[in-house]
């Protein structure tokens, strides 16, 4: 088993303002014996929020963001006996802005209500249904939402409502006599309610 994590988070905050920025990066194989080499992993995690206390002392923020979530590998459905590859690099992306109002009772929890909130689904790749279609036929793959021959889908949300959790769970003591964390890293909690074009 093969595998590269990198997590850096930045934030920074001057009297009722605040700007918080969110990176990860997770790349994994791993290979079962009689099994293919396999990616086990592959996410491009990135977050960028905008917040405004709405008072001195309020926990409640005005706050706007911009979210990227893909991947950068190939990746086989092993489920068929063809294997057709069902995403590369950058298919499929998701791109999310949202504004509205985000409560933070403290440091580790926050739920965020947004009732604007628009997300693009974009296709690096647009033409990989057709490789699909040519290996398999009766193959019904989704494409990920968006119309065959088109590389974006649009949808706005009605509401989207976002709970974050972030807090180490354990502390262990190594052989060395170092405390290790054993982090919760954001568990997101997402609902969105979205109106989809035609």
């Amino acid at each position: 088993m093969l595998g590269v994590y990198l997590n850096s988070k930045g934030e920074y905050t001057k009297a009722r303002d605040s700007w918080v920025n969110d990176f990860q990066f997770q790349l994994g194989a791993i290979q079962n014996k009689g099994d293919a080499f396999r990616k086990s992993i592959d996410r491009i995690f990135f977050d960028s929020k905008y917040g405004r206390k709405l008072g001195e002392n309020s926990q409640w923020y005005f706050f706007t963001t911009l979210n990227f979530l893909s991947q950068i590998a190939n990746g086989r459905d092993f489920g068929d006996a063809r294997r057709p590859f069902i995403s590369s690099f950058f298919t499929p992306l998701y791109l999310t802005e949202a504004i509205g109002i985000e409560w933070k009772p403290n440091k580790f929890f926050s739920m965020q209500f947004a009732p604007g909130a628009v997300r693009q689904t974009i296709l690096g790749n647009k033409n990989l249904y057709k490789e699909i279609d040519r290996l398999s036929p009766e193959y019904k793959f989704s494409n990920y939402g968006v119309e065959r021959g088109k590389s974006i889908r649009n949808e706005i949300a009605i509401l989207q409502l976002v709970m974050s959790y972030n807090k180490d769970l354990v502390k262990i003591s190594t052989s060395s006599g170092d405390i290790r964390h054993l982090p919760v890293q954001r568990i997101l909690l997402p609902l969105t309610i979205a109106l989809m074009p035609n």
